[in-house]
């Protein structure tokens, strides 16, 4: 069973998809034949909300599927994996893999700071905070109990870059990051972006996650 929770994006749910259609957990998402959350608006007042949604759907649909528990999630997507995670580790559940892309917690509630020991293998790709990318977003998913293992891996990209919409080059909303030259550039966001899928993809496969592409 895989389980992808995209990050934050527009309220309109038309808007959203659009603009996440080619972003790496959608990607995931059509490779394995999973189950994909929309994340919370600007707000991010959803997060929970989604998070016991992501519960309550594995939860209701996990006898229809054999093998084990992934799950992936960029942005405020992440910190919904992680704080659904803790929801079933009370029910014990254990999540075999978690991917997190950039796993940010910017919500008014709840605490997606450390990973629970339910997941067995967690790995996290990260902006390189150097470059400047959202500053003020700082990370979640750092740290994981044990006997849980995580890897971490800092990339030259984005944070929507890692989520897999790297900057097109156009100024826009979705973009305004205050990050240090040469960084800002599309051909470098395009190239980090590859970066991650490609090690994210190699990690998933390694933990035993069947992708059709």
């Amino acid at each position: 069973m895989f389980i992808g929770v995209d990050g934050t994006g527009e309220s309109n749910d038309f808007q959203y998809q659009e603009n996440n259609r080619i972003s790496l957990i959608s990607q995931l998402v059509r490779a394995t034949g999973g189950m994909y959350f929309r994340g919370p608006s600007i707000a991010g007042s959803a997060t929970h909300g989604i998070s016991m949604n992501v519960v309550h759907w594995i939860l209701s649909h996990r006898a229809r599927f054999k093998g084990p528990l992934f799950m992936a999630g960029h942005s405020r997507g992440g910190a919904i994996c992680i704080l659904a995670a803790r929801q079933l580790k009370l029910r014990g559940v254990t999540v075999e893999c978690m991917l997190l892309l950039d796993a940010v917690d910017r919500a008014p509630t709840g605490s997606a700071g450390i990973i629970p020991s339910n997941v067995k293998y967690a790995y996290h790709a990260m902006r390189n905070d150097e470059i400047g990318s959202r500053p003020l977003f700082g990370h979640c998913g750092t740290a994981i109990e044990r006997p849980g293992k995580l890897v971490k891996l800092a990339f030259n990209g984005t944070h929507a870059a890692i989520g897999g919409t790297p900057w097109s080059g156009v100024e826009s909303e979705h973009h305004k990051d205050h990050v240090k030259p040469p960084w800002m550039n599309k051909e470098r966001d395009y190239q980090a972006s590859n970066e991650v899928k490609m090690w994210a993809w190699m990690m998933l496969k390694r933990q035993g996650l069947h992708l059709s592409r």
